[in-house]
C-alpha cells in the first residue's frame, strides 16, 4: 500500500483506517489533500452521498466508478442528474422514481417537463404534488388535491398558484381549509391572500360552512390578540361564540 502524497506524519500513522472508511477517507480529502483523495476513493465510492458530494467538489464532473451506488438512491440520484450530469439519467430514473419528493425535484429541475412514469408516486406526497402541479404541470392537478389538502403549506400554496378567484369556489381550496385552519401561520396568510379577509364573504356563508367557521375563529383570534377588538364589537364575533 502505498501512503498518500504530502501526508501529515501523524496521519500516516492510521492510514490505513482512513482509506478504508467513507466517512474517514471524504474529510481527508475535505481536510487535507488539497484535491483529490485517490487512495480513499474506492471507499468513498462505497457510500452514495459521499460519492456525490465528491463528486461535486473534487471531481467537478460526472464520477463513472461511483454512479452504480448513486444511482441506488433515489435523492442523491436526483441531485447528481441536476448538478453533476446536468439534465437525464435513465439509468437511475427507476430508483428516482420510487421516492416522490426526489422524483418531482428531478422532473422540475433535471427534465423540465412532465414525467409521467413517476407521477403516480409523486401524487402520493403533499407537497411534492403541489410544486409538480405549479412548477410541471401549470394546471390544476385535480386526480391528486385529496393528498395536497392534507398539508397545509403545500394547500396553501396550490391555491395561490394555481386557483383563481373566478373559480367556482372563488379560488378557496377547500380540500385544505380544514389543515390550514389548524396552523395560525398559514391560515393567516390563507385569509389574507385567498379569503381577502372575509370581506366579499357573507355572514349566511359562513355559518355554514364549517371550515369558513373555523378560519374566521383564527381571524378573529388574531384580531383580537394584535388590535384587541373586544367580542361584544363585532356581529359576526357574537355569532362565534355561539357556536364556541
Amino acid at each position: 500500500m502505498n501512503a498518500p502524497r504530502n501526508l501529515p506524519k501523524v496521519q500516516l500513522m492510521n492510514m490505513e483506517g482512513v482509506i478504508l472508511s467513507p466517512i474517514k477517507s471524504f474529510e481527508y480529502a475535505l481536510t487535507y489533500a488539497n484535491g483529490r483523495f485517490p487512495e480513499g476513493e474506492a471507499a468513498i465510492a462505497q457510500k452514495a452521498n459521499y460519492a456525490y458530494y465528491y463528486a461535486c467538489e473534487f471531481i467537478k464532473g460526472r464520477w463513472v466508478e461511483a454512479e452504480p451506488v448513486i444511482a441506488s438512491d433515489p435523492y442523491f440520484a436526483a441531485l447528481y442528474a441536476i448538478n453533476v450530469i446536468k439534465g437525464r439519467w435513465v439509468e437511475a430514473e427507476p430508483i428516482i422514481a420510487t421516492d416522490a419528493e426526489s422524483a418531482c425535484n428531478y422532473a422540475i429541475n433535471g427534465l423540465g417537463a412532465r414525467w409521467p412514469m413517476a407521477e403516480y408516486v409523486i401524487s402520493k406526497s403533499p407537497k411534492a404534488a403541489a410544486d409538480y402541479a405549479i412548477q410541471i404541470l401549470n394546471e390544476r392537478w385535480v386526480e391528486a388535491e385529496p393528498v395536497i389538502g392534507r398539508d397545509a403549506e403545500a394547500s396553501l400554496n396550490y391555491a395561490l398558484s394555481l386557483l383563481k378567484p373566478t373559480d367556482q369556489n372563488g379560488g378557496r381550496f377547500c380540500l385544505g381549509e380544514a389543515v390550514i385552519a389548524k396552523s395560525e401561520y398559514w391560515a393567516s396568510i390563507y385569509i389574507s391572500k385567498v379569503l381577502n379577509n372575509f370581506e366579499n364573504i357573507g355572514i349566511d356563508e359562513i355559518v355554514y360552512d364549517q371550515n369558513l367557521l373555523d378560519l374566521r375563529r383564527v381571524h378573529l383570534d388574531m384580531c383580537r390578540a394584535n388590535v384587541k377588538v373586544p367580542r361584544e364589537q363585532s356581529l359576526l364575533g357574537r355569532i362565534f361564540g355561539i357556536f364556541k
